[in-house]
């Protein structure tokens, strides 16, 4: 977009736009970094953890105005992150579960778990997420 603004006509690389991963999937935005923001005030203070945390919100905030500006049909959408406080194990086995439509013995076979493990997993990563939600239903609704 940044670059249509500037009048280049095409900001792709060689294989086109959303060539290789990218086109196979589908995009989500998040302020939430791999880092966690513990990590970036412990080498740059509360303020420059603060201005990352800003800034990738502001960014979202932007790629929306432009979706809306520009008429892009793309399913633009915000939703809650709950997922994103789940223990990596626990999101990994919700991934593959619900995106990916895997049995508990395909998953199995992928992370090495037991089945019984995996079926574990999955429902302590559901209650974790329906504690937040209940927690938190205001937050819910919003995004509705």
């Amino acid at each position: 977009h940044r670059q249509r603004e500037r009048g280049v006509e095409q900001a792709a690389g060689p294989f086109g736009l959303a060539a290789g991963e990218t086109g196979r999937t589908t995009a989500h935005l998040t302020a939430v970094l791999d880092d966690r923001f513990s990590e970036l005030e412990s080498l740059f203070g509360v303020a420059g953890s603060r201005l990352a945390a800003e800034s990738h919100r502001a960014a979202i905030d932007r790629i929306e105005r432009i979706v809306a500006e520009e008429g892009i049909d793309c399913d633009f959408e915000r939703v809650n992150g709950y997922l994103v406080a789940l223990p990596k194990n626990q999101r990994e086995v919700i991934y593959l579960k619900f995106q990916c439509d895997l049995s508990y013995k395909e998953i199995s076979e992928i992370t090495n778990l037991s089945v019984s493990n995996i079926g574990f997993l999955i429902h302590t990563a559901i209650r974790s997420v329906r504690k937040q939600i209940l927690a938190n239903p205001e937050a819910l609704r919003r995004t509705q």
